[in-house]
């Protein structure tokens, strides 16, 4: 699997296969990436806030320094905003109809997103926390096994992850080049 990712993975190396190198062109994947979380988080917009709110969302996004910087950057964190942003749309996709195809791509986002970048970790409280607010209004035709089910199927697939991060952690400090930020911070 690793190897069909590194040969067909949007990145560095496909890009160089076919532009050659070019500093401009290991940025595409980045600026596609953030496109693609812009009309996700236009999408959550118009089903959260309003129908018309999509604009707005879309909007905010590109005038927020973040977004923009992150586009242009080589780096993975606007992949990582796009999975982030699908992860929610699927989440609510699935709490909206119950579909087992929604819960399938939910998790298969979600797992992805961590493996995006660790940075992403404090995600993982968005989840449960959106979807026990529906369960507990009772705005979801998705069951409280249901939950559990597909937050323990999503857990099991972060393991892996979490072992490794796990493992980088003990070296963490040697890679530290500023303070930690202050709770005023």
């Amino acid at each position: 699997a690793v190897g069909f990712v590194q040969r067909f993975a949007i990145g560095p190396s496909l890009m160089d296969r076919w532009f050659g190198f070019s500093e401009a062109w290991y940025r595409v994947p980045s600026l596609i990436a953030a496109a693609g979380a812009v009309l996700a988080m236009a999408w959550i917009a118009r089903r959260l806030i309003h129908p018309q709110a999509g604009w707005f969302a879309a909007l905010g996004c590109f005038s927020m320094g973040g977004i923009n910087a992150e586009a242009v950057d080589a780096r993975p964190y606007a992949l990582g905003m796009l999975v982030a942003a699908l992860s929610v749309v699927f989440v609510i996709r699935w709490l909206d109809r119950a579909r087992v195809a929604d819960a399938a791509l939910f998790i298969l986002f979600a797992a992805l997103l961590w493996r995006t970048h660790l940075v992403y970790w404090p995600f993982y409280l968005v989840f449960p926390l959106y979807a026990g607010a529906r369960l507990l209004k009772k705005e979801t035709p998705a069951g409280r096994l249901d939950a559990v089910t597909v937050f323990a199927v999503l857990g099991l697939t972060l393991i892996p992850v979490g072992l490794r991060a796990f493992e980088l952690m003990r070296g963490a400090a040697a890679h530290v080049i500023v303070p930690p930020p202050t709770l005023r911070n």
